[in-house]
């Protein structure tokens, strides 16, 4: 019976170990899936789908960046030509230069992202 708790409890730390090194809600998991081009993310089904869910959560985040241009401590300030390739790209440079806050949830951190590069004027 021991023995069978020993297995057990080793199992369950693998498990658990396995679960902390794969954060799917992190920059650090989606920034990979960004940086495809188009052809790439179609080599295989989950790649397009996560390059997918990375356009998708950053044009939602425009979307809510603009709404938010009269709270001055949320507001950006997105110029209206610029592409939704050109945000992702944005991303992925921020990601780029701040490895520090890839750990982050991607949609705070893609927030953060499009408002460093495009800050209300004062």
């Amino acid at each position: 019976m021991k023995a069978i708790r020993s297995v057990a409890l080793t199992a369950l730390t693998i498990a658990a170990a396995g679960a902390t090194e794969k954060d799917v809600s992190s920059a650090n998991f989606f920034i990979p899936y960004c940086r495809l081009a188009a052809k790439e993310a179609l080599v295989s089904a989950s790649d397009a789908f996560f390059q997918g869910q990375c356009f998708g959560m950053v044009r939602a985040i425009r979307v809510a960046a603009e709404a938010m241009r009269t709270q001055p401590a949320l507001c950006t300030d997105i110029p209206g030509n610029v592409t939704l390739q050109q945000l992702v790209d944005t991303v992925v440079r921020y990601g780029e230069a701040h490895p520090d806050q890839a750990h982050e949830g991607f949609e705070a951190f893609t927030f953060r992202a499009l408002r460093d590069a495009w800050p209300c004027q004062k």
